[in-house]
């Protein structure tokens, strides 16, 4: 038995070309940002167009499930025709002109007259494919996992099986190696060695198709593989799931080039998880799609970001149709730093669906979604990027009970703008109560923005204190703003509401924080009017405090002078010396982080060459 697998035709695909993108002229930017002070978010614009649709096939029942790019950029899609019952069925395969939907060839196989079915389909290096799948025998009804070669023009050069008599298999999934051999995958039942009910198996093969090891992966419960790529290394990633008594999870395998399972890791971010596409990363990471399923049985569209041992970075979920199931199939890179994700979601009844193209930033954030589709019940299950700009889907199309067809979709590629990433508000913190301090820093993350625009940020707070903030609106590009509070009025000595929002823009989308509005209290007391009235106190303030593990220090000065900003321990020994240069007058911040000391007391010391003033602090770990 031989063990390899992978899909990296589609996915891991490099394209030489930047994708053109409509970016607004920017000459009205800050017009536009302070319009957009009075906006509640991004409203996704319409920047896909579906180009053509075909549906190819025959009376019965036919089906898309895999796509591969050819040289020239046509659209090689495979799937299974005339497909009844457990006796009748073709391996499919068709090319079609992604600029129109013209089929250049089509052509369908049959193994020994069986059954014979074509899930994936990889591009190899003479740009022949090779197609993978399962066939069943006519007289046993037992499958087998099925290979079969062709050439450019999809005319056959040899077809291999593999399995035993007794247990079924099932290809799902196949690419070329760095030898040049291949790799099927799929699942087997419970095979000698195995793990119980199916497990993932992984054959590899050398050029013709002959056996050269293969390689079991499993639970005691059902697994399935869905799909595979090469890493960077030329290793078989797999990607799937496993069952439960309660549930799935979400599973990632790297195989080597020599069969060793390398690293196998489950993931739990939803109750269920299962996974089906991934792309492989410049630095050699993966980012993977698939679908959560939630404790009220809500279907979700999940993306999943791992470092190139599987160890998870980030993921999103989202909600397309918050009333309705979201299904996501394929993720391919956007020739940049997104991805597109294809996928179906339930429509107005439970037998209607609808298609979507999901166009994603480097960060997982949704630039636009594209939903097409009619009454029928349709499904999209892989799609590519042409080099010429194009985006070819292909899946299905459920016309009535006993009749289906191959559905093929041409949509341009997003034009739109790609809106700046997440982030979210760090301090003050929601919901506290502050002691009054002079000034009042406000913090958050930093956005990123994979056009390569400049980001601002719009910081806006308000309050149900009497005096003036300042300042209590502005514009800026850095992650924090110094707010002081003006001659106050009475009363002094009461707790005070504040409210607080900040938003990133790049001059054409604006995203709020993730977080929403901040909202905490600050117990203003008497004594405030001679901090703000006589800065020359020198008042020295951190924020937040007990903190972990950081801080930021605010201080004022009345002149400019040599300052310097010292950290003791409770023995009054020096443990690090924050400032020590020449300084301008005003208001100060200075951001300080503790990871690299033991939880406990310490005393921050401003000093200048007539002043000097002491803050306790205190490090909780």
């Amino acid at each position: 038995m031989s063990t390899l697998l992978a899909n990296l035709t589609v996915n891991n695909y490099l394209y030489p070309f930047k994708v053109i993108r409509k970016h607004l002229m920017k000459k009205l930017m800050w017009a536009i940002v302070a319009i957009a002070l009075n906006l509640s978010g991004s409203i996704y614009a319409q920047c896909m167009d579906s180009i053509w649709v075909i549906e190819p096939g025959s009376q019965n029942l036919d089906f898309g499930t895999g796509i591969t790019l050819a040289e020239n950029g046509d659209a090689v899609m495979c799937g299974y025709y005339d497909y009844t019952g457990i006796t009748q069925g073709l391996g499919w395969l068709i090319r079609v002109n992604p600029a129109s939907g013209a089929t250049a060839w089509s052509r369908t196989f049959s193994y020994n007259g069986g059954q014979s079915i074509f899930h994936d389909v990889f591009r190899t290096n003479d740009n022949g494919y090779v197609c993978a799948g399962w066939m069943r025998m006519p007289e046993t009804n037992q499958q087998y996992y099925w290979l079969h070669r062709v050439n450019s023009n999809g005319d056959s050069l040899w077809s291999r099986i593999y399995g035993n008599n007794t247990l079924p298999f099932q290809g799902t999934c196949v690419v070329q190696s760095p030898d040049g051999g291949y790799g099927i995958a799929g699942r087997a039942h419970s095979l000698p060695g195995g793990f119980g009910g199916h497990d993932w198996l992984l054959i590899k093969t050398d050029q013709n198709g002959d056996s050269v090891w293969s390689v079991l992966i499993g639970e005691p419960d059902e697994d399935t593989c869905r799909e595979m790529i090469l890493t960077a290394e030329g290793n078989f990633l797999l990607m799937g799931y496993f069952s439960t008594e309660l549930t799935r999870n979400g599973r990632l395998a790297e195989v080597s080039q020599a069969g060793e399972v390398l690293w196998s890791r489950s993931y739990t971010q939803a109750v269920s998880v299962r996974f089906e596409s991934a792309v492989l990363l410049p630095d050699g990471g993966f980012m993977v799609c698939g679908v959560a399923q939630h404790e009220d049985s809500d279907i979700d569209v999940l993306i999943l970001r791992v470092d190139a041992e599987g160890n998870e970075l980030w993921h999103r979920t989202h909600d397309l149709l918050p009333e309705d199931d979201d299904v996501s199939t394929s993720i391919v890179s956007d020739g940049q730093e997104g991805f597109y994700v294809f996928g179906h979601g339930s429509g107005t009844s439970a037998t209607e669906k609808n298609v979507f193209t999901l166009h994603v930033s480097g960060c997982g954030d949704i630039a636009e979604v594209k939903w097409l589709g009619g009454p029928s019940d349709e499904e999209i299950w892989d799609g590519v990027l042409t080099p010429g700009g194009m985006l070819v889907t292909t899946g299905v199309v459920r016309l009535s009970p006993t009749q289906t067809e191959l559905l093929c979709q041409g949509i341009s590629a997003d034009t739109c703008n790609i809106p700046p990433c997440s982030f979210a508000r760090l301090s003050p913190q929601d919901s506290s109560v502050l002691e009054f301090s002079y000034p009042l820093t406000f913090t958050w993350n930093r956005s990123m923005d994979y056009d390569g625009d400049n980001i601002s940020y719009i910081f806006h707070v308000e309050s149900t204190y009497g005096g003036g903030i300042n300042p209590a609106d502005t514009i800026t590009s850095d992650t924090t703003v110094n707010v002081t509070i003006d001659i106050p009025v009475s009363p002094l000595d009461n707790v005070y509401d504040f409210h607080w929002t900040v938003r990133a823009t790049d001059g054409i989308d604006t995203v709020d924080a993730l977080n929403d509005e901040g909202y905490f209290r600050m117990d203003i007391p008497e004594s405030a009017d001679e901090v703000i009235l006589h800065p020359s106190s020198f008042f020295l303030s951190a924020f937040p405090n007990p903190f972990n593990a950081t801080t930021t220090f605010s201080f004022t000065l009345l002149r400019e002078e040599q300052v310097s900003l010292a950290l003791f321990d409770l023995q009054g020994r020096l443990v690090k010396t924050l400032v020590n240069e020449r300084m301008t007058s005003g208001v100060h911040a200075m951001q300080f982080n503790g990871n690299d000391l033991a939880s406990g007391i310490y005393f921050a010391q401003l000093r200048t060459a007539t002043q000097s003033n002491v803050a306790k602090v205190i490090l909780l770990k």
